[in-house]
């Protein structure tokens, strides 16, 4: 098991991907949370947190320096952290009594550190189970607007985390 994301990146799949290091940790991807993802999330939520997370220009298909070969590798890599026996699902069906406790476990993701950006931006437990119900587009657009990725500006959360947050949301 790799220690490091640039230990990690040397040796994914026998292809060394450490070109991309900047990328991956400007986008909220660190080795704790591509653990996570490949323990907990589907493979359908990693496919979109790698494409998503990783392309430049949604609108286009590129790959923000990384190339489509590269993301791929990636994401295939990030599927064997699954354990073999998968026995926990990533997503609850109930959204929790709190906003912290929300935070504390975002798809296996710990994001109290944003707690005050939530309440900033006038996110509560009640408003976050609404949205549970919006349409996926509508879901994406607000939270990538109003949780502002760090690309976009000063503060805010990675790209990474705001998907987590809406893969959270939509799993209930």
């Amino acid at each position: 098991m790799p220690t490091t994301l640039s230990t990690f990146l040397k040796s994914v799949n026998q292809i060394d991907l450490s070109m991309n290091l900047a990328l991956l940790s400007a986008r909220g991807f660190t080795l704790e949370r591509i653990g996570l993802m490949g323990e907990m999330w589907t493979d359908e939520m990693i496919k979109g947190a790698v494409e998503r997370g990783l392309c430049e220009d949604e609108e286009e298909d590129k790959w923000g320096g990384m190339t489509a070969f590269d993301a791929l590798t990636l994401e295939l890599a990030i599927r064997k952290f699954r354990r073999k026996a998968k026995s926990s699902s990533p997503n609850s069906n109930s959204i929790p009594a709190t906003l912290s406790e929300f935070l504390r476990n975002v798809v296996g993701f710990d994001l109290t550190g944003h707690r005050a950006l939530f309440e900033e931006q006038g996110f509560d437990i009640a408003r976050l189970s609404a949205m549970r119900e919006w349409e996926e587009g509508d879901l994406r657009e607000v939270l990538g607007r109003v949780l502002r990725p760090l690309e976009k500006g000063a503060g805010g959360m990675s790209k990474l985390e705001v998907i987590a947050v809406e893969f959270a949301l939509r799993s209930g």
